[in-house]
């Protein structure tokens, strides 16, 4: 069990960018045998990615029907457009940060 958690580590160290540290005990072949466990460490970054994207988002709709809730009394359809239009520009600027 620890050798798998040790090769998770490596598959998470060499696939992020986020700072995760390479295991002090790991072998010289570390990497090689980390490979069978590249798609579970891809799915778990995606993952966590995902859910910090999808939080951003609801906080983004959240803040923003709130502030159309105060300033104008509601929402209208350009909220809504506003709301589709940030939408759009969030998804482009990470499509262009990966």
């Amino acid at each position: 069990m620890d050798d798998l958690l040790r090769d998770l580590r490596v598959a998470a160290c060499f696939l992020t960018r986020l700072p995760v540290r390479w295991p002090a005990d790991a072998p010289a072949d570390a990497l090689a045998r980390s490979m069978r466990l590249f798609p579970l460490a891809g799915a778990g970054i995606g993952a966590a990615a995902g859910l910090v994207w999808a939080l951003a988002l609801w906080l983004g709709a959240w803040v923003l029907a709130g502030l159309a809730r105060r300033r104008i009394g509601g929402q209208t359809g350009d909220v809504l457009g506003a709301a589709q239009q940030l939408a759009e520009v969030a998804v482009l600027c990470a499509a262009g940060a990966a």
